[in-house]
This record gives structure tokens, sequence and C-alpha cells, in this order.
């Protein structure tokens, strides 16, 4: 099977530091790691860590090294502490309430804080942190523009940013109803990858991990028979478009019309992913199931997919309610509850 690339996945695998060609050959030499694994950010006792604190505690002010790491990586220079108020502390606390008990169990033993820091690129990201015996610990950094926007919002804008608009009588809307803050929707992926972080349920998160930690699921059950490679799944899984997936402008896009909205979700369907974003690497795959696990078996919100043309449903499909999906239901209430 050839090799797919999307350079998307820079966003997304935190190296901060370290060119492309590193990043997806996993070609890191000794002397990488060793750098890496001694920069301020990655040493656990830089941090202010306390595993008896309460979760909602553990949210703090990001030190610089933290900040300054994210500004040099984003290009950015206008990140920003940012305070909650009484009610955004009330949403964080009753989101973290909503979370699968191996989560909540896995942030009680392993998170470091939670940083919240304005104008930060996307909407969240989780980054390890290791501890002197070589155990992997986290920091999670949110934009607080979350917990201003329900959560079908989040997600439907989310999902906007993969189409190029070519037509303006095409659109695509996801519905997870509107009681649920969009803080919640980030706060379950996100914590679903420090949980893999931690207990290794892809075979890694990211190439790097491997080398970092040297540890591999290479008996991954949720992987099985589905991903061949990090991001390269089984030829029966690649589906139309998928190479073509970009979010929030990387990677040169949109690259997909939104024209094409229906026939990319008719593809989709077929496949079982739970949304487009899982369908980058297992990483997310992971992210994404869980997260629609919660949302639509626990939580009990629907998840649909709608594509409208002139404000009329022309294709709709529930994708945690097909059979490919539903197959991997088992493993993830095992896993995770």
């Amino acid at each position: 099977m050839k090799v797919k690339k999307n350079l998307y996945l820079l966003f997304l695998i935190i190296l901060l530091v370290y060119p492309a060609y590193l990043i997806f050959s996993g070609d890191f030499s000794k002397d990488d790691i060793q750098a890496l694994k001694q920069r301020d950010d990655k040493i656990l006792s830089n941090y202010d860590f306390n595993k008896d604190r309460q979760l909602l505690s553990r949210v703090k002010y990001a030190p610089h090294f933290v900040i300054n790491a994210w500004k040099k990586w984003d290009k950015k220079d206008n990140y920003k502490q940012y305070t909650l108020n009484k009610n955004e502390k009330e949403l964080v606390q009753n989101s973290l309430f909503r979370l699968p008990y191996l989560t909540r169990r896995t942030l009680r033993r392993r998170l470091i804080h939670i940083y919240f820091i304005e104008n930060f690129l996307g909407y969240g990201v989780t980054d390890w942190v290791l501890d002197k015996t070589g155990q992997v610990y986290f920091y999670m950094i949110f934009n607080p523009d979350v917990l201003r926007k329900n959560i079908s919002q989040v997600i439907t804008e989310k999902e906007m940013t993969c189409f190029k608009k070519d037509t303006d009588e095409i659109d695509v809307k996801i519905n997870c109803m509107t009681n649920h803050s969009g803080f919640l929707y980030i706060l379950l992926h996100e914590s679903t990858h420090a949980v893999d972080y931690v207990n290794n349920i892809t075979p890694y998160v990211e190439p790097v991990m491997a080398k970092v930690t040297g540890e591999i699921n290479k008996k991954s059950r949720f992987t099985k028979d589905i991903w061949e490679e990090y991001a390269e799944p089984e030829d029966k899984y690649d589906y139309k478009y998928r190479s073509d997936i970009t979010y929030y402008g990387m990677n040169d896009g949109p690259k997909i019309n939104i024209s094409e909205a229906a026939d990319f979700y008719k593809q989709l369907k077929e496949t079982p992913f739970t949304s487009s974003y899982a369908s980058l690497n297992w990483a997310e795959d992971l992210a994404e199931f869980v997260t629609f696990y919660q949302l639509t078996q626990k939580l009990e919100k629907p998840y649909q997919i709608k594509v409208l043309k002139n404000k009329k449903v022309i294709f709709q499909y529930e994708p945690m309610k097909q059979k490919k999906v539903k197959k991997r239901f088992q493993f993830i209430e095992k896993a995770f509850y």
C-alpha cells in the first residue's frame, strides 16, 4: 500500500522543533531523543505537580517555557494567559465529571495541569512530559473560545475547515444538540489522547513516543484489521478523499470542494471511522471514537452529519449507528468503563 502522509499531522504531533521527515519516518537518532527529553517542557520536576489535587484545582497559568514553546511552534506572538470566571469554572468542573471512568482515573494520576491560553491555534492540545523514571505525564491546553460555544457549533466549525467553499448552495451541519458546551467535546477528545499516552491503547500516540518510551502495543485490539500503519488504514478503508483531508487551513487546505460533501460522507459511511478527523491516523481514531461513544451511548446525545443544499437536507447519516462502527463498541466499553 502506498504511503499517504498528511502534513496536517504536523499540527497534531507535538514535537515543536523537529523536521517533518523525522516526525513521519520515526527516524530519530539517540541524540534527537535525548535532546527532546531534556527540554524544559518535557521534565516533570519543572512543574508544580501534585497528584492529590482535585482536577479543577489543576487549572493553572502555563509556565513561561510552555507558552514560549507553543509560540515558537505555532509562529504566534499573541498567546496570553486566561483566567476562568465563576461560571466557566463550573462548566469545566461539570465537563470533568462527564469523562469515562478510565479517563478520570488517568487524569487523577497523571494530569499535571490544564492551561487556558487566549488566541491559541485550534481548540485544544495534549502534550506529554516524563518523570525521572520515564513514566508519562501530560498537560492540556485549551482555547477559552471553546467555553463560549455549544458542542454542535464547535464540531461543525471544525468540520467546515475541511471544505473549500466552491458554492454557497451546499452546507454541512453536525448535530449533537446544544445543551453541552463545546469544551466537553474538546476535553473528551484531548483526554483520550492522554489515556492513550499512559496506557498504550493504540500502538503509540505519536511515532516519536515509540522511541522515547520504548513501548509499542503490537497487539492493539483497537487498531487490528483497521490500520496498517500509523496514518495508513487497511486498503478497504482508505476511502476516496481521505488523503486530501485538512483542518484549520493546514497543508495548504482546504482541498475538498464543499460541492463534493455528500459524496465525501457517503464514502466515509462505509468505514469504521466515527468522523473524517478519525481517519487521519489511529490516535485520532481512538480519540474521536471514545468522544462520540461517550456522547451518544452514555450521555444519550445524537450525532448526525447533515449535508444541505439550499438549506434542505440532501444526505444525512449517524456514524454511531453504522454496523462497522458498532462492531468496535465492545472494546471501548470494556477498556474505558
